[in-house]
């Protein structure tokens, strides 16, 4: 996660039909934009959430976070039908953020996800949240 990375930077290949196989790991790749900057830098919490639509499926949700940008560390909570992963940053200003994650979702049950990215500007206590709904698939 650096200012001088953006997203066209990763060698990526979207994917429009927000399927995903659980034999394969997701990469999750945003930007993060308009951060207040302090004298300590940007200051900002990350909130990553996986939770599934159908409660009624047998299994509950696992995932494994297996990479992050710039080793970035967590705490992850989960309950039956869902798993959370929340972490702090501090960054020099920069017009632009990059963040990324990757989670191993192989153990998860197949079905519909709503994945939600949540960023607390902690200078400005500010919040900007976006949220998808993906398909996990054998």
């Amino acid at each position: 996660t650096t200012s001088s990375v953006r997203w066209t930077d990763f060698d990526i290949q979207p994917n429009p039909a927000s399927t995903f196989s659980r034999k394969r790991p997701i990469d999750l790749l945003w930007e993060v934009y308009e951060l207040t900057a302090s004298p300590a830098g940007m200051q900002y919490r990350l909130s990553i959430t996986l939770q599934r639509e159908d409660s009624k499926g047998a299994g509950a949700v696992f995932a494994r976070v297996i990479g992050m940008a710039a080793g970035a560390v967590g705490v992850a909570s989960r309950d039956r039908n869902s798993i959370s992963l929340t972490y702090d940053r501090t960054m020099p200003a920069a017009l632009v953020v990059t963040e990324s994650v990757r989670l191993d979702l192989s153990s998860a049950p197949t079905g519909r996800y709503q994945v939600s990215i949540s960023v607390l500007d902690k200078s400005s206590g500010r919040t900007e949240r976006t949220m998808r709904t993906i398909s996990i698939v054998d």
